[in-house]
Order: structure tokens, then sequence, then C-alpha cells
């Protein structure tokens, strides 16, 4: 149990940096580590292995994922590995444990990152922000665990009868943390999730000990919202009072409507099974011009989205309208029959997970290992006493998970191994130390054996060649850009972001071929219209490819003050003309 506990604990606030630096990979390990042990307690365990009605409308579900997205292999095996835990929770470990794990790993979480704010706030920390970013660096995404935690915790101390004072001091820290992280969807969900205790109290009006609780726990927030007041910005109102916020979040709001609208748009066009699993980022930007064009919106609503920052819309684009409607079953199914009948034992369950529903349409917490785990963790104590269907001998059940268990632990090894290395070529880059012949030998053995539906490897692939497409243009290094081409092209087939265009033709210009530079510039300016820099590029590919065919010289298609800057900022190269300024065609062009 108390290994559990550890495991559960370090995947919501711990890193290994021996493997990786990011959490998102680290949190993979813990969380392939946890299904480990959630494996040797259902052998130990003595009985059948019970299949619940709820447990089959997941399987199916993801079952029609897997079928209709093939292709990536990593995603759909972390989607079964979610599955496994869900499942196998409610047949190892018992519901009741969750409360117990959720409120200790929220508790432990939240003093490091009061600890953390502390630090910025006194000027020992260099990261500033008005806002509790919290463990998993983003304050949205740990409101949410914040959330969880504060009704998880009240729902232990429910169970277990202690109604003292003294007993509320970690809601009341939980409380701090949630108003100083300052996440919109998170109070929203909190005045939903307040809405419903309400309900239950009247509900349940016999039930004293609820009603007490709930007394308690209002009393709780109230008083961690005075002591978060004290100490940073926390309501709404105090952070658009401030000339940044209202700023930030204009267009924050623009932004998240464009993604909305064009996750639509998606779905609408790929109904049936959507654009496939990792694949919203590789189309999102096509969509979003149209938004701009249906909408009236401004430019400034284009952003390089990873998500829809809405998990239902995101699932339908993916998805398609199939897996989304078997989501939509699955959410009223759990709901459905506690506003009918209620036990204590799910009195803050319900408003917890409706809080998380809430976040969900404002954000991306089903994208987040983390959030998900907490989820499921939730969910499986809501459906623990659902209809049971099969009973399945146990024996049966570890013949499967160990062949199951296997193929996860071969893939992941080489995942985790792949990971590793283009963590250590991350180093290399980022200290400037990389070179042609870096490039090729670590290039070839390390990007192209990443997966692509990877999100650590392909952000770190779309920020690497556009970083070092920047490196080759300002340096004129052909050989670098000779190298950097032929993968960058690939990656472009899952990469549909303006800057992916914009790297290829800066890549292009470098090795002369301006035809193809003006192109790829034209197509970064159609999915971004307001960069000036990028209809400025395909210009100056225009002009040096008029220079090269028309035998013009440069300076009379510039201006002197023009020609001149262009040559000391390192965009022009005197290697790029001959002695009358005339553009020499190189004969190194790649032709990939």
């Amino acid at each position: 149990m108390f290994f559990c506990l550890f495991l559960f604990i370090a995947i919501q606030s711990l890193t290994i940096p021996i493997f990786y630096k990011s959490v998102v990979v680290s949190q993979e390990i813990f969380i392939l580590t946890f299904a480990h042990f959630l494996f040797i307690l259902i052998c130990l365990k003595k009985g059948n292995f019970t299949l619940r009605v709820n447990h089959l409308i997941v399987l199916v579900a993801s079952l029609v994922v897997l079928l209709s997205n093939m292709g990536s292999l990593l995603s759909c095996l972390v989607l079964f590995l979610y599955v496994f835990i869900y499942i196998g929770i409610g047949n190892a470990l018992g519901p009741k444990l969750m409360s117990l794990f959720i409120s200790y790993a929220a508790i432990f979480a939240a003093i490091f990152s009061l600890y953390s704010y502390q630090s910025m706030r006194l000027g020992l920390s260099e990261v500033l922000s008005s806002r509790l970013i919290g463990t998993y660096g983003q304050p949205n995404l740990f409101a949410g665990l914040m959330l969880i935690g504060f009704f998880s915790y009240q729902q232990l101390i429910l169970n277990n009868e202690r109604y003292g004072i003294l007993y509320q001091v970690p809601s009341v820290l939980l409380a701090v943390v949630l108003f100083l992280a300052g996440s919109q969807a998170a109070l929203l969900g909190l005045t939903l999730s307040i809405l419903c205790v309400l309900y239950l109290v009247v509900k349940r009006r016999q039930e004293f000990c609820c009603l007490r609780s709930g007394i308690y726990a209002l009393c709780a927030l109230m008083l961690g919202y005075v002591v978060a007041a004290q100490i940073g910005l926390t309501t709404v109102l105090q952070r658009y009072a401030s000339e940044v916020d209202i700023t930030q979040g204009s267009i924050s709001t623009y932004v998240r409507f464009n993604d909305w609208f064009s996750a639509i748009l998606i779905g609408l066009d790929h109904p049936w099974f959507g654009v496939g699993v990792g694949n919203f980022k590789s189309v999102i930007n096509d969509y979003q011009i149209k938004t701009v064009e249906i909408l009236s919106f401004t430019y400034d609503s284009l952003s390089l989205s990873l998500w829809a920052h809405n998990d239902y819309l995101h699932i339908l684009a993916e998805n398609g309208f199939v897996v989304f409607f078997m989501f939509a079953v699955f959410i009223c199914y759990i709901l459905k029959p506690f506003f009918d009948k209620y036990s204590s034992e799910e009195f803050y369950l319900v408003p917890a997970f409706l809080s998380i529903l809430v976040m969900m349409c404002f954000g991306y917490p089903f994208r987040y290992h983390a959030i998900v785990f907490v989820i499921i963790c939730i969910v499986s104590q809501l459906t623990c006493n659902d209809i049971a269907v099969f009973n399945i001998k146990r024996n049966n059940v570890i013949m499967c998970l160990v062949v199951f268990f296997v193929v996860l632990d071969i893939f992941f090894f080489k995942h985790f191994v792949d990971m590793y290395r283009l963590d250590m070529f991350a180093e290399v880059v980022v200290s400037n130390k990389i070179v042609e012949k870096d490039f090729f030998v670590v290039g070839q053995n390390t990007l192209l054996t990443s997966s692509e539906d990877e999100l650590y490897g392909w952000e770190f692939k779309h920020h690497l060649y556009y970083n070092l497409s920047s490196k080759s243009l300002f340096e004129h290094d052909i050989g670098l850009a000779e190298s950097i081409l032929p993968d960058a092209l690939k990656h472009r087939v899952v990469n549909g972001f303006h800057t992916m265009d914009f790297a290829l033709s800066q890549l292009y210009y470098v090795l002369g071929d301006y035809e193809k530079g003006m192109s790829y510039s034209r197509a970064a300016m159609k999915n971004r219209p307001d960069r000036d820099q990028y209809f400025n590029f395909m210009h100056l590919n225009n002009v040096m490819g008029i220079s090269s065919s028309k035998k013009i010289p440069l300076n009379t298609l510039l201006d002197d003050s023009q020609f001149h800057e262009l040559l000391e900022s390192k965009v022009i190269d005197k290697s790029q003309f001959d002695e009358n300024k005339i553009v020499i065609l190189k004969d190194r062009i790649n032709k990939v």
C-alpha cells in the first residue's frame, strides 16, 4: 500500500532527471510502474476478475480508437494502459483507497508548490509569475488537481467520520493553492460543484453528517480564499486589473474560440473516425484560417496549438463522431444513477467529477498523464458498484495480461531509450555544441527512431528544425542545411505549423533553391498572413531568383540601404553573388 501511495504521489509531483527532463515522459515511467504493481496485486488476489457495464463501454470505445489508428501505436498502447488501470483498480486495490491516495498526492504537491511560490515572491527564484504554477508547470491543470484533491479529502474525512476543525487544515491548504493558481475554469468548476453539494445536502437532509461536512468544506474554502488573498492575486477581477493580464486574457479567449470552432470544422470534414490520434496539430493551421474567415476574427486568434483547449471537441476532431458519442454516453451513464440515489460514500465524488468535466471544456486535462490518472481513480470510485456482466477466472486473465505486458514492456523500453537519447541530443543542441557531423550521426539514429505520435519528441523536432534552419541562415552553413533538409521534410508531413514551412523556406534559401524557398514562404504566409517576416522572405527569395535568372545585380533590384542592411544582418552572404552582385546558382542544391 505504501509503495502504491509513493507511486501515486510521484506521478503527481516528481521527475527522474536520470531519464528525462520532461515531466510528461517521467510520468509515463511512473504510470507503467504503477500498472505493473497493479498486475502483481491482481495475481496475488483470490477470486474471479469482474467486468462491469462501464468497463465494456470503455473497452468498445478503445477498440474503435485502436482499429481507426493502427499507425499511432504509442498512443494506442498508452490508451490501453489506462484502460487496464481503470479496470484493475476495482479488481485489485478497491476504490476506497483512491480517496486516500488522491488526497495525499494533492497535499504533497500543494506544499511543494506553495514553497516554490513563496520562494518566487521573496525573490529567491528567477521565475516570476502572479499565479502559482505548481508541479505541472501549468496553473490551469494544477488547479484541477487541487480541486479534485479538495473534494477527495472531504470524502476521506466523511467516510471516516472525522468532523473536527483540525481535520480541515489540509482542506484550507488545498483551497489556498487552488485560488493562487488563478484558474478561471477551475473557479467555474468549483462554483458548479458547490451548487451540486448544496443540492445533495438538500436532497439528503435526513443525514446530518453530510450537512455538517458541507458546512465545514464551505468554511475551509472561504478561509482558503482569505489566506490566498493576502499572498497574491487570486480573484478574476484582480487578475484582470493588471494590464498584462487584460491583454493576455483577451487574446486567450479569442484563441480558444478559434481552436474550438476549428475542431468542429475538422470533425465535420472527418465525421466518422476523425483525423487520427495525435493529428490535430498537423491540420489545425489550415482550419484556423477558415475560422478567421467565417467568424471574422483577427489574425491574433491564430496560434500554434497542440490541443483544441476543449477535450470534448478534441476527441471529436481526432476520433470522429463515433467515439465522441460513446464518450458522451459513458459520462451520462456514470452521472445518471447519482441523481436518483445517493450514498454518503459518493457525496463529494460527484462534485469532483463534475468539476473536472467543466475544466475539460476550457483546457486539456484529458491530455495530461497526471490528471488523466486522477480522473480514472475518481471514475473507478463512482462505478465500483456497477452491474457485473462477466466474472472471468483469474488464471485466464493473468495469462492474457502476461502477453499484454510483454508487448507493452518491449515497446516502452524502446520508447524510453529513444527518448533518453533524444534528451541527451537536446542538451547538445541547447549548449550550441551541434555541428554538421553531430547532426548526421545523432540525427539519423535518434530523430528518425523517435515516434512521431509522441508529443515530447514531436515538439523537440519542431523546435530543433526551426532553430537550426535559422542557424544555417545567419551562418550561411550549407552543410548544416543539407543535413537537416531530408529529416525536416519528413517531419513536415505530420507538422502543419506555419513555422515549419518557414524553416523549410530558410533551408532552401541557404541551398540556393529560391523557387522552393519562395513556395514554402508563401505557404507559411497563407497560414499566418499577418507575419511581415514571411512576406519579406518570400520577396527576398523572389529577388534572388530574378537576379540569378535575369543576370540583374542585387543592388539594382534592392535599394542600397536594403542591400547593405541585409548584408550586415547576414541574411545575404557574399558567397551568394559574384563581383557584379549577381546571384550565383549553386551546384549542390539538395534535390530531396
